[in-house]
């Protein structure tokens, strides 16, 4: 699959309704999907349930396809009967997909020789979400009967103006769902999409010549039956009636199979395509519609409902929407007016988490003019404006923008980096699989991204104590480049960080209020400067040391502030030793740091110097650059 996808394709496994799971329909959706002519650069994303039995023989025939396993469905217990966590899946293959056009597709589609380029064609007009023509694909009588039930009404020729579209053959432009994205992050269902797009005043329309087939293979009528009693029920059940209202539908219920057959004859006939064939097949289309409306019935006569967890959405005057995350990550743009920024990699790199699990993402700018390229694509981030009273460069304004970053958050576990930081694609979800253990804050490992000899010094000098194995469970530090939070733990705290977010302080309020933090291995970050010169990483280690030790001090009575200055000529030496001894330990760079030694020596110098100046004089001046440097341990710690 191409690295910068225009088009990705979500293939939706929903042939477990009534049967056990099975691969036995995706094969050949996945054929006709690689086999597309003309078609521009796209992804193919296959969100499924663990241990699908015949995956493996899929992974190994079609390499370039992503297959998403998804642990942890919510409406899904194992059991055939249901068919909610379908839009789950459709939801997490939808947050792993990187292409500016997301089309969705069901495991029984053949898509058409040119479906994507037809696709990826129909956008180019100014419509949020272009629905295609369904065809149905195996001539066999109760084939048809099932096909008209479901797809009839997207049968060529699609009516002129046609703004409904089914999640079986259907496509958004990324930008529309992102602006949309709280009514989705949990589950995808097309009739609520559409809707909320249209409230935005988006427009949708229908493309004929965007064509899936629809074959279902091993069809009885058995299966059929109790696939339309299931939806019908699952259909009752999402409206989520309650009281009188639920007893009148139930009642009205008893006249929907005249109803629904009265649309379906209606709509073939204007079609004047198959209508033989429906004909043909009215005493079984006949039967799957009763068996339909007695599972709606069903669901209103028991109070059936479909809840999830998450919170309700709420559309808002702008058309904007109010939700709580689960996860909220937060990118400090380091880059000064005039620098460059690596922040349109850090955002890439944080979209394509591997597990699609849906998060914010907050970027707190002091200048938002190297910020507005980045908005149009990235709708569904938060550039929050910042004025920093510090000046660019120093610690203590970074420390500002992380603060505000930070108090913009809702999730709840915040994880903050830097925009000189790209995440591993798991690295959301092992976030918040470490944070199931009782840890305020969890910091992971951080590698070195850019094999040059400057940047390996800077990288030792800085964050080499992070690189991998770093030891699992509790620790007494973490670096604010590769760190989360319990938003619970943070509030106890606010007082600390309201103003000015540095780790240094955060956690040992942290700690003095009883909480714990930790390490974790699994969660990798590399880190990506392209800029390094030896001049301006002097300059950015004398002014973070000296950060560092002005943190220190404030937070140390008089008498502690003079042992460490006291001490500060041992700093380097110490320094030293323990990145060595920890480099050699590991086994893992021992080479690389030997090389870059007498730079590494420099930079602890010019640390060392800064750290002191903190320890006598207060506050940082600020450096030619915004820095990478978060932390580097003091001999005092």
């Amino acid at each position: 699959m191409p690295a910068d996808p225009v088009l990705s394709v979500i293939v939706a496994v929903v042939s477990d309704t009534v049967l056990a799971p099975s691969t036995d329909h995706l094969h050949e959706c996945l054929q006709s999907l690689v086999q597309q002519e003309s078609a521009p650069p796209f992804e193919v994303i296959v969100p499924h349930l663990p241990r699908l039995p015949g995956i493996a023989e899929l992974r190994s025939a079609f390499p370039q396809v992503r297959f998403l396993e998804i642990h942890d469905l919510r409406r899904y217990d194992g059991r055939p009967g249901n068919r909610e966590h379908h839009n789950e899946l459709r939801a997490r293959g939808i947050m792993a997909a990187r292409g500016k056009i997301v089309a969705l597709i069901e495991d029984h589609g053949v898509a058409d020789s040119h479906w994507c380029a037809r696709m990826v064609e129909a956008h180019t007009e100014p419509v949020a979400a272009v629905g295609g023509a369904i065809e149905n694909g195996v001539d066999r009588l109760l084939n048809w009967a099932v096909y008209f039930c479901d797809f009839g009404r997207y049968q060529n020729p699609l009516r002129s103006g046609e703004t409904a579209a089914s999640d079986a053959n259907v496509s958004y432009k990324r930008g529309a769902l992102e602006s949309i994205r709280p009514v989705w992050r949990e589950v995808f269902h097309e009739g609520a999409i559409n809707q909320a797009l249209q409230m935005r005043g988006e427009r949708l329309s229908a493309s004929p010549g965007v064509i899936v087939f629809q074959n279902r293979l091993h069809l009885d009528i058995g299966t059929a039956l109790k696939e339309r009693w299931v939806w019908g029920k699952s259909y009752g059940a999402g409206r989520n009636l309650t009281g009188v209202s639920r007893l009148v539908w139930a009642g009205l219920s008893l006249a929907l199979p005249a109803l629904i057959l009265l649309r379906l004859t209606a709509t073939m006939f204007g079609k004047k395509r198959n209508f033989g064939r429906y004909c043909q097949a009215f005493p079984l289309t006949a039967l799957l519609v009763i068996a339909w409306s007695l599972g709606e019935m069903a669901a209103y006569l028991t109070g059936a409902s479909i809840r999830y967890d998450a919170p309700d959405v709420a559309v808002s005057g702008k058309g904007g929407f109010d939700v709580k995350p689960r996860l909220s990550v937060v990118i400090v743009m380091t880059a000064e007016p005039g620098e460059s920024s690596g922040l349109a990699s850090t955002l890439e790199a944080v979209d394509r988490q591997g597990d699609g699990r849906p998060f914010e993402v907050i970027v707190p700018c002091a200048v938002m003019a190297q910020a507005s390229p980045l908005r149009q694509r990235y709708p569904g981030v938060t550039f929050l404006p910042v004025t920093p009273v510090t000046a660019p460069g120093s610690g203590e304004w970074l420390d500002e923008l992380r603060a505000c970053g930070v108090g913009a958050a809702t999730g709840d576990i915040i994880a903050v980096t830097e925009d000189h930081i790209r995440p591993d694609p798991d690295w959301s979800r092992e976030i918040l699989k470490a944070h199931e253990a009782p840890y305020a804050a969890i910091g992971g490992a951080i590698e070195n991204g850019v094999d040059r000899l400057l940047n390996w010094a800077t990288y030792f000098t800085d964050l080499g104590r992070y690189h991998n194995p770093i030891p699992a469970g509790q620790s007494g530090y973490a670096s604010v480049v590769n760190v989360s939070y319990k938003r619970a733990a943070l509030e106890q705290v606010r007082a600390v960080w309201k103003h000015r977010f540095g780790e240094t302080a955060v956690h040992a309020a942290l700690m003095a209020y009883g909480e714990k933090l930790a390490l974790s291995p699994a969660i990798v970050v590399r880190q990506y400067r392209d800029d390094v010169t030896f001049r301006a990483s002097m300059r950015e280690f004398l002014t973070w040391g000296r950060s560092y030790g002005s943190t220190r001090a404030k937070l140390a009575v008089p008498a502690k502030r003079l042992v460490y200055a006291g001490l500060s000529p041992l700093i380097p030496v110490v320094l030293l030793l323990r990145s060595g001894m920890d480099v050699f330990k590991k086994g893992r760079l021992t080479a690389a740091w030997l090389k870059c030694l007498p730079a590494i020596t420099a930079l602890t110098l010019a640390w060392s110097g800064g750290e002191l100046m903190g320890y006598l004089a207060g506050e940082a001046q600020p450096a030619v650059s915004g820095s990478a440097v978060q932390e580097s341990p003091s001999v005092n710690q």
